[in-house]
């Protein structure tokens, strides 16, 4: 199947893909350099994607665009940039961020000198783990990974590597450790 292909499919049986697309869209409008680079690089287009507006009449594009759309951009500002600002101020060295979506937080966080652990659905991962890596290159305070949320296991592995056991004391994972106690 063609990369266009696997993305059309992507779009039509995961709404999650489309999700993340709009989110990166609104904090690229809102003014976040990072995600208007990130959604260039991924060849995101601004605007309603298909399938989300197809047949929409142009009175509920509007609507959505007149009415639904600020209250949006104002939890999508909350979530991210407001979140970006709790975790700064916070002083802590790292941060897990699931589900991370297309956000350019790992960009950003990788100049604070805080190490981000980005985890998400693999139609997610699959996308932007590369674009962010060519964006910035090889970046040993980013990682992304493909896990399943419902499952402790598959957060372990994402967490350390896969270098740890679960059960006991060994599967307690990365402790978040603030930077002024490091």
């Amino acid at each position: 199947m063609s990369d266009r292909g696997t993305e059309k499919l992507r779009e039509e049986v995961n709404p999650v893909f489309n999700t993340a697309k709009a989110c990166l869209q609104v904090m690229a409008e809102l003014g976040d350099t990072d995600a208007g680079v990130l959604m260039e690089k991924m060849d995101i287009q601004s605007g309603m994607s298909a399938p989300a507006g197809e047949g929409m009449t142009p009175e509920m594009r509007e609507f959505v665009f007149q009415k639904l759309r600020p209250g949006f951009n104002i939890m999508i500002d909350a979530r991210f940039s407001a979140a970006n600002r709790l975790i700064l101020e916070s002083g802590f060295s790292r941060t897990v961020d699931l589900p991370c979506g297309y956000t350019s937080r790992g960009i950003r966080f990788s100049r604070e000198d805080i190490r981000y652990f980005g985890m998400d659905l693999p139609a997610v991962i699959d996308s932007v783990a590369p674009a962010v890596r060519e964006l910035i290159g090889v970046n040993e305070r980013i990682s992304y990974h493909a896990v399943d949320a419902t499952n402790y296991t598959s957060l372990v592995r994402a967490l350390t590597g896969g270098k740890k056991r679960v059960g006991g004391e060994a599967s307690a994972g990365p402790t978040v450790t603030p930077k002024k106690a490091c």
